[in-house]
């Protein structure tokens, strides 16, 4: 107990000396000062009393030609005392207390649980649209219409709660399981030409076969048909299987104009953002006055005790586009229009085999055209549905 009144009043130790000792501890007991711990030692009095008092004891010690030493205990009273001209220290106190309870009650993180085919992305755009984001005031959500607009927003969403713990918001997601695909080998099926072609080599599977190799065939024109009759003499539907391949001729043609705009990279200017919460705040002076060009953003959040914090910096890197008109000779724009066509045989006609390839040229409207006709074998066969009642 004496220990806390010491630490929350102000205590002085003291020591006393001179010829006149006893007298001086007489007075000071008639003057009821209360005095505790007193013990002498060497002629010396020792002794605690209240700081208050220390102006009636040294007023009586100078009655007795007493020396008198004092020593101040460190109490909460010295301190806030020593320190009451520091402003910046009760500035700092108060900065401390509200941010303490600005972080305490809102959002600093947001973590989502049980998506697969949702992204992230998706559910916290959602989250936003009803107020929910890094920055929001625990008080201002409404954790019921939250998880309504989540499932009413995307369907594959099928169950979802919110709660939080502290500071942070976890979302639970259930998403819908889909219903097994259900196997369309049974339908009854006819296999049509897909091309006008003449048929190479035919392998069916199930189906009765209407065309054989070295037959010439329209686009639409039935090659296995799925309706048949056994040695019985029974109709049957079945889902016809094959593999028709046949030789046709495909048309393509590639333009490149002999005077062209080109776009390139020009000056280049980097711009940074502070990201706290959901605000952006510029950490730069000016405007962009790039006419055209084109924005690279990466963003970099700080961290502390491996928790992503919602406050980083996001680097934009700004590229001015230039534009400027090309000549190209002829041999320049063949050249062009050459590695086009080898773009598209290798995207569009890697799985068929080129047994020829005729091109024609020509120069229109300053422009180079290439003409390409291939004559190609491949798979032309497509299956088509057959309705029945």
């Amino acid at each position: 107990m004496i220990f806390l009144i010491k630490k929350f009043k102000g205590y002085l130790k003291f020591s006393a000396k001179g010829k006149n000792l006893y007298k001086f501890i007489n007075s000071l007991h008639k003057s009821r000062i209360y005095c505790f711990n007193q013990y002498c030692k060497d002629d010396v009095f020792y002794g605690e009393i209240y700081k208050k008092n220390k102006a009636l004891i040294e007023l009586i010690a100078k009655r007795y030609d007493i020396t008198l030493d004092f020593y101040e205990y460190p109490t909460l009273s010295s301190y806030a005392f020593r320190y009451k001209l520091r402003y910046g220290i009760a500035a700092g106190i108060l900065i401390s207390v509200i941010t303490c309870f600005y972080f305490s009650n809102t959002v600093m993180t947001i973590e989502i649980n049980g998506n697969k085919k949702v992204d992230d992305k998706v559910i916290l755009s959602v989250l936003k649209e009803c107020g929910l984001e890094k920055g929001t005031f625990l008080s201002n959500i409404d954790y019921g219409k939250c998880e309504r607009q989540l499932r009413i927003c995307n369907d594959d969403i099928s169950w979802s709660a919110i709660r939080h713990t502290g500071n942070r918001i976890v979302v639970d997601i259930n998403e819908r399981v889909e219903s097994p695909d259900m196997s369309r080998t049974r339908i009854p099926c006819n296999i049509i030409a897909d091309k006008s072609a003449q048929i190479t080599s035919t392998s069916v599977f199930c189906g009765q076969l209407m065309r054989i190799v070295g037959d010439y065939v329209r686009k639409g024109d039935l090659i296995v048909s799925g309706v048949y009759c056994d040695a019985h003499g029974h109709t049957i539907k079945a889902h016809s299987m094959g593999n028709i391949t046949g030789i046709y001729e495909e048309e393509i043609s590639f333009i490149q104009p002999l005077t062209d705009t080109t776009a390139s990279i020009g000056r280049i200017k980097k711009r940074n953002y502070l990201n706290l919460f959901s605000l952006k705040i510029p950490l730069f002076i000016g405007k962009n006055k790039f006419e055209n060009y084109s924005v690279e953003t990466n963003t970099h959040y700080f961290s502390f005790l491996n928790k992503t914090l919602p406050i980083g910096i996001t680097d934009n890197k700004i590229c001015e586009t230039v534009y400027s008109d090309t000549q190209y000779t002829k041999e320049e724009a063949e050249k062009i229009i050459m590695e086009k066509i080898f773009m598209y045989e290798k995207n569009f006609l890697s799985d068929k085999k080129i047994l020829e390839r005729k091109i024609s040229q020509s120069i229109q409207n300053n422009e180079l055209h290439f003409d390409v006709t291939y004559s190609l074998e491949g798979e032309i066969g497509v299956k088509r549905d057959i309705f029945v009642k």
